[in-house]
């Protein structure tokens, strides 16, 4: 079988056949029902239009920018959603987007990177593959990981290429946002299964840290891409393996703390106490961070396509494809409140911009919710 579809049985794994209606498909779990523990309200709305399955907001600044398929861009007020600014891409997007409240980048079909500063188109640049993974913008420079596994640097204010790394080949990758981040002043990449500190400067390989190995008779089943999402606290980083499990890694040693099983892909939030996670059949899991025991699990939410969860004050929240937006305490998992959208499935994680806990709908409408 050839890389081209060993790729799309990959991506098809990752999202579970979303977009095929199947009598054998579990019937999602009720909605929650009872008196809500906290106050939640909606606060402010905004519509960006247009399909925004699998794009992930960025997060900078107050301010939030969200991009949408079909090219529309926006940056707005996490305070209150008033719009700073917002254009038309000049191609439908691929991946997106990177923020670091001044530039936004995106790719493009087509493999571009884009990047626009003020609402204006500053420059565009050719990419060697296609990405998947929303690019990074950090210290004035433009970071790309290609869907295989090359990294990329480039100028934020003239999109020059500044340096480029070629990790080794893989037969099958995953064709979902994976792990891209920094780290005060490294590169945080994965690659595989396995966590990278890079030097942002030159491109050279600082560390490296198999989290997970290589298990099962095919690369489908040994498929264990670090995907987007990852937790930092104190020493320790935290990511998910897709379909494997998580893993926190304490940075000044290289070594791995702890492991914990756990089939699903999408990624980790947390405390200095805890880290959380969502499991592919829509159970919330809570471990204790210094030591990885199993906290609690919440399967209160089984089969409703539930997001990564946001770890916000007391709570963790969570979206799903039924369009609701859920609340749960992060003492023992038990639900406190829920709140609907406009329908359509909530896809990426919630995102905490300036007080707001905001989600976006595939339909792509932007809801900042705030406490009552």
């Amino acid at each position: 079988m050839n890389k081209v579809v060993w790729r799309a049985a990959a991506w098809l794994l990752a999202v579970g056949l979303a977009g095929c209606a199947s009598s054998g498909r579990p019937t999602p779990a009720p909605l929650p029902q009872g008196t809500p523990t906290v106050g939640v309200q909606a606060a402010w709305r905004v519509t960006l239009g247009g399909n925004t399955h699998g794009l992930i907001a960025a997060v900078a600044a107050n301010e939030v920018a969200l991009a949408a398929r079909s090219g529309q861009v926006m940056v707005l007020s996490g305070r209150d959603g008033a719009l700073r600014w917002r254009v038309q891409a000049p191609a439908p997007i691929d991946a997106g987007l990177g923020f670091d409240g001044q530039w936004v980048a995106a790719v493009l079909q087509g493999n571009r990177l884009v990047a626009w500063r003020d609402g204006k188109l500053a420059w565009q640049a050719p990419l060697p593959a296609r990405v998947f993974t929303p690019p990074l913008v950090a210290g004035e420079r433009v970071f790309v990981l290609t869907g295989n596994r090359q990294i990329m640097a480039f100028d934020a204010v003239g999109g020059g290429l500044i340096w480029e790394q070629k990790a080794p080949s893989s037969a099958l990758a995953l064709q979902a946002p994976g792990l891209l981040t920094a780290r005060g002043n490294t590169l945080v990449v994965g690659l595989g299964a396995t966590l990278w500190a890079i030097n942002p400067d030159d491109g050279q390989p600082l560390t490296s840290v198999p989290l997970f190995a290589p298990t099962g008779s095919n690369p489908v089943e040994q498929l264990a891409d670090l995907v987007a999402g990852a937790h930092q606290a104190g020493p320790l980083v935290c990511a998910r393996a897709f379909q494997r499990g998580v893993a926190c890694v304490d940075a000044a040693s290289g070594q791995v703390r702890w492991r914990a099983s756990q089939s699903g892909a999408q990624g980790v939030t947390g405390t200095a106490a805890l880290l959380a996670g969502t499991d592919e059949q829509g159970a919330v899991q809570a471990w204790s961070l210094a030591s990885g025991q199993p906290l609690w699990r919440q399967t209160l939410l089984a089969h409703r396509g539930v997001t990564g969860p946001l770890a916000l004050g007391q709570t963790l929240v969570v979206g799903d494809a039924q369009g609701y937006v859920h609340w749960l305490s992060q003492a023992d998992g038990a639900w406190q409140a829920s709140m609907a959208g406009d329908g359509s499935a909530v896809t990426a994680p919630p995102q905490l911009v300036a007080g707001s806990v905001v989600t976006v709908s595939a339909n792509g409408q932007v809801t900042g919710w705030r406490p009552k």
